[in-house]
């Protein structure tokens, strides 16, 4: 029984952090326009966002790695989100709305690879599978999803940063339940955390990632203003719940059977698949096909987030665990944020939503060819 309550909170912990993503993912970009803001503009803060994401990954990674305190980082990262969420409500000034966002960006882009961290930590103490626990922040998204849209519909969308800010409060409080895990810190050190970026396996896999989280950002920031300008908004909400609930299935199997294939097989897979995902975005006859596209999500987002975290801590030391994640989160959420951000932002303003997916699903057949190249150098080094 000593084992149980522990893992109860924190399988919480990542279903009420996950059901709040659905507010920034899918409803931020909305407000911003309902306040006045063009899709360049909208794009500059989801770009320049990660960019400081960037330095706090590496900075709260380095402290939870060296100090032990994943627990008592969580809880002081969410507690700024909800003290800066609380103040965005009280301004709609671009200027200074991009000021609190690049702060609220700063505190929020550790708390996912933290929980991670903690994650990996706790179910390899336990003998449990990472997707075991994550697959609870695909039903907390999903749910909120399902939820958030009509409530937001009915009551407009300057509710949205209310309802984020009561949805991490309840995020705060259930943090608080959770249990501290120890990795070996004994070597854990800065000069040893920049060693990793001297690793070149670890460079160009980190590479192609980029390549192809660049794509899966894209519609992470646009796809919400997309289903809009197609006159599908009232789809908002059941897209992202299509997406989230398609992952589930995908997380078990992996969960299961991944380990039996090689990583960088999965990742090329779940390339291919982007790729087919959001040329049929692009080119789609009619709007329905852009909602029933969102199923693949489940063949690329749940094999590539899933693989890449595996294979990124399988080819790194147990005592930059929290390390090794936030480097996965700065090139996933940062680098790539700040590419589709900015660059998704210019190709939608001045092109279209058709030709941004377009230029997307470029994005992920050139990852998908370097990862097949990578595994081709890896065979041959086994020769």
């Amino acid at each position: 029984m000593g084992q149980i309550q522990p893992l109860h909170f924190l399988k919480s912990h990542i279903f009420l952090y996950y059901a709040s993503a659905i507010f920034v993912l899918g409803y931020f970009p909305l407000y911003f326009e309902e306040i006045g803001f063009s899709k360049l503009q909208i794009g500059a803060i989801f770009a320049f966002g990660p960019f400081i994401g960037i330095f706090a990954n590496v900075f709260w990674g380095y402290l939870s790695d060296k100090y032990q305190i994943i627990k008592k980082l969580l809880l002081f990262l969410i507690s700024m989100q909800l003290l800066l969420v609380t103040l965005l409500t009280q301004v709609d000034n671009y200027y200074l709305v991009f000021s609190i966002m690049l702060l609220m960006f700063f505190f929020q882009a550790s708390i996912v690879p933290l929980t991670d961290s903690l994650t990996l930590l706790t179910t390899k103490a336990l003998g449990r599978s990472f997707a075991s626990f994550r697959i609870y922040g695909s039903f907390g998204f999903a749910i909120a999803a399902f939820a958030v849209n009509p409530l937001l519909q009915k009551l407009g969308y300057d509710y949205t940063l209310i309802l984020y800010a009561l949805t991490l409060a309840f995020v705060l409080t259930g943090a608080t339940q959770l249990t501290e895990r120890v990795g070996d810190s004994s070597k854990a050190s800065f000069s040893g955390l920049l060693k990793l970026l001297n690793n070149k396996e670890i460079i160009l896999v980190l590479g192609s990632i980029f390549l192809l989280a660049v794509a899966h950002r894209v519609n992470d920031n646009f796809i919400s203003l997309y289903l809009k300008e197609i006159g599908q908004e009232k789809y908002i909400g059941i897209s992202f719940m299509i997406a989230a609930l398609s992952e589930i299935p995908i997380f078990m199997l992996i969960s299961k059977y991944g380990s039996k294939v090689k990583s960088l097989h999965l990742l090329a897979l779940a390339a291919f698949f982007y790729f087919i995902r959001y040329t049929i975005v692009a080119h789609a006859s009619h709007p329905s096909y852009v909602v029933l596209a969102q199923l693949m999500h489940s063949v690329t987002f749940g094999i590539f987030y899933l693989t890449a975290v595996r294979y990124v801590s399988s080819v790194l030391p147990n005592q930059y665990r929290s390390s090794g994640q936030a480097l996965f989160a700065i090139t996933f959420s940062g680098a790539a944020g700040i590419a589709s951000g900015l660059l998704g932002g210019w190709v939608y303003e001045f092109g279209s939503g058709k030709l941004l997916y377009t230029a997307a699903s470029i994005c992920a057949l050139l990852a998908c060819g370097l990862f097949l190249l990578l595994q081709v150098r890896a065979t041959n080094k086994e020769l």
